[in-house]
């Protein structure tokens, strides 16, 4: 199925179909362009931190973001060249009014990525990553509870399989297990 109306009142006013795909247009800009200002204040934001590292520690966080926020500034700039087809305020009133489809499903995105971030910063890789697939699947999927479990267990099992046997790399534990074994985080 497809967004492109074929029907008889389509064929009957092209400029509706036009209009459409013009409007569409727009609010994937505008959606691109706040997607892209969110990356920017989390990549920016990681990058204040990695200055606070000593410089052996950070080098790698550089190595990345200074790339990347680069990216950013390129595509911002990309943007900025065709914000006049966006007509940003509009649809940016039109998407907190809550009528823009894709923005719902992109905040929707952008949430479960957060609900993972915070998953496997307090509970650890393999807990967190085993929570997240198995509530993607029982929940967004509307799988049943026994296969979302199966392959919940069955990601972890087969990361933990190639990270910590595999590749020999220490998966982080989670805020509570760090907790526990003496660290005193808070």
């Amino acid at each position: 199925m497809t967004d492109i109306d074929t029907s008889a009142e389509a064929a009957a006013d092209p400029g509706a179909v036009l209009q459409d795909e013009t409007e569409r247009r727009k609010g994937l800009i505008t959606l691109e362009i706040c997607f892209l200002a969110f990356i920017g204040v989390l990549v920016f934001a990681a990058f204040l931190e990695a200055t606070s590292y000593s410089i052996v520690s950070s080098r790698t966080p550089f190595v990345i973001m200074v790339p990347l926020f680069a990216l950013i500034v390129v595509q911002g700039y990309r943007l900025g060249k065709r914000r006049e087809d966006s007509d940003f305020v509009t649809q940016l009133r039109r998407v907190c009014g809550g009528g823009h489809a894709h923005f719902s499903k992109v905040l929707s995105m952008c949430c479960w990525m957060v609900a993972l971030m915070v998953l496997i910063l307090i509970f650890g890789h393999l807990v967190g990553i085993a929570a997240f697939s198995f509530a993607l699947m029982w929940w967004v999927a509307k799988e049943k509870f026994l296969l979302a479990a199966c392959v919940a267990v069955g990601t972890t099992f087969a990361l933990y399989v190639l990270f910590e046997i595999g590749f020999d790399v220490e998966l982080y534990k989670g805020m509570i297990y760090r907790y526990f074994a003496g660290y005193r985080l808070f």
